[in-house]
């Protein structure tokens, strides 16, 4: 920038012994360099520190304090690092937001992107202010063994407030997992290619003991479509999953289970949901596909295969969409890849130590990269 050289990265594996970054920007001479943690892998205070900085390279590390103790060891760490050469004041171009509305009439209908998480509450921006926004984050990946949950903090406007939750029977913190999230107007949509979608939030969902709830399409599908749904909001600070079924042309139905140890009646819910016509497709240039599986994801793991048409591992979401077992349950993601997408059916341990769960059902959504989609209302009476 403005004639000097410089680039930001990431070191990975950076414990108390130092793991080197190489700095691939070309310097002439040993940059000035500035570096932080960004994962929370030990739970013991650390610090980025550097060592044997040079033009091409520098050797990263996580140093502990020893007010308390003198070990220093420290579990594997990402740390987030800057590089600029030379000296002086930086500046830039403004970037133009994305439109609202596109000349042809389309509206931005959701945003599709990718966040790594961890127990404390992350606050994302998102490119588009959202009148009515609907939300989601499913299936994070497996990189910590307790059970947890991606949770919607806040939606409102251009920003996206979330975080991981685990059960009460465990700690409350985890290490740091990647989930894909989505943002959607609430709305009847119809794509650029022609598909349809349409998503909702409904109030005073009932726990699993007192039955599934019905929702209602506002606009019918041709076909039961692909369903997700997560708990925006509960009435009970507990640890909880959303359960949806029974998917056809005109609605589907819900439930919300909490731990296992708080008891089966759990308290009423709101739960943002989103059904979206199965099949493959491009939408302002970007792949997607959405389907539903037989019930073949149970704790063992099992992997759905992709239609071709991604190059790259695509960001997914997946939510179970049955009700085959009676235990609380919620998908994590073991795998990802151009291919397909493996996915695991676990349990949490509040009130026992079982964790077998049978065979589930899974609907898929997923989408070759980020961005914004644009699309417009979806009227069958139009």
């Amino acid at each position: 920038g403005d004639g000097g050289t410089f680039e930001a990265g990431d070191g990975d594996g950076a414990r108390q012994d130092a793991a080197d970054a190489a700095v691939e920007a070309g310097c002439d001479a040993a940059p000035a360099l500035r570096a932080s943690i960004a994962t929370l892998a030990g739970p013991d205070p650390a610090a980025a520190a550097l060592e044997a900085v040079s033009a091409q390279s520098a050797a990263l590390f996580a140093a502990e304090e020893r007010t308390r103790d003198e070990e220093v060891r420290h579990a594997s760490e990402t740390i987030d690092f800057f590089a600029f050469e030379g000296e002086g004041l930086l500046s830039a171009l403004e970037v133009e937001p994305a439109p609202a509305v596109l000349p042809d009439g389309r509206q931005v209908v959701a945003q599709i992107g990718e966040a790594v998480l961890d127990h404390e509450e992350t606050t994302l921006s998102l490119a588009h202010a959202f009148e009515n926004p609907v939300a989601f984050a499913l299936a994070p990946t497996l990189n910590g063994g307790h059970p947890v949950v991606a949770e919607i903090v806040a939606a409102e406007g251009a920003e996206l407030t979330l975080r991981l939750r685990e059960p009460e029977a465990y700690d409350g913190w985890h290490v740091t997992e990647t989930t894909t999230w989505m943002v959607v107007e609430a709305g009847a949509w119809r794509m650029e290619d022609g598909a349809r979608l349409e998503a909702g939030v409904t109030g005073g969902v009932d726990g699993v003991s007192d039955g599934f709830d019905r929702i209602d399409f506002s606009e019918g599908f041709d076909a039961a479509p692909v369903g997700l749904g997560l708990i925006l909001s509960l009435d009970e600070d507990v640890w909880a999953v959303s359960r949806l079924r029974g998917a056809d042309a005109d609605g589907c139905e819900a439930a919300v289970q909490r731990q296992e140890a708080a008891g089966a009646d759990a308290p009423t819910a709101e739960l943002g949901w989103l059904a979206m016509e199965a099949g493959t497709g491009e939408w302002d240039g970007i792949a997607w596909q959405a389907a539903s599986t037989e019930a073949r994801f149970d704790d063992g793991g099992d992997r759905f295969e992709f239609a071709e048409g991604f190059e790259t591992a695509p960001l997914a979401l997946a939510a179970l969409s049955s009700m085959n077992g009676g235990d609380p349950a919620a998908l994590r993601r073991t795998e990802i890849d151009a291919g397909g997408l493996g996915l695991v059916a676990m349990e949490e341990t509040s009130a026992d130590g079982e964790t077998g769960h049978v065979a589930e059902e899974v609907d898929v959504l997923a989408f070759a990269e980020a961005g914004l989609l644009y699309g417009s209302a979806w009227d069958l009476s139009a």
